[in-house]
């Protein structure tokens, strides 16, 4: 196993990992990501679809009910 210093982060309060934030509060969303998932363009094809779903279920976890909301884009497929 090797290490490099310059990617090694030690005695921090809170670490952006995966398009995930961990702290002593928790796991909780990148603002970053979720601004991607806001900003996305209006898909226009099923395989644009597909992409944003994709992209939106990696944090379905931190959307209630998930499921139904995006029920009526897994319809369009």
């Amino acid at each position: 196993l090797k290490l490099k210093p310059q990617k090694c982060h030690l005695m921090r309060k809170t670490v952006r990992f995966l398009g995930h934030v961990l702290s002593e509060n928790g796991i909780s969303t990148d603002e970053e990501k979720i601004r991607a998932v806001k900003e996305w363009p209006t898909p226009c094809c099923p395989s644009e679809v597909r992409q944003f779903l994709g992209l939106a279920s990696y944090y379905r976890r931190f959307i209630k009910n998930f499921s139904m909301v995006s029920a009526p884009l897994n319809a369009l497929l």
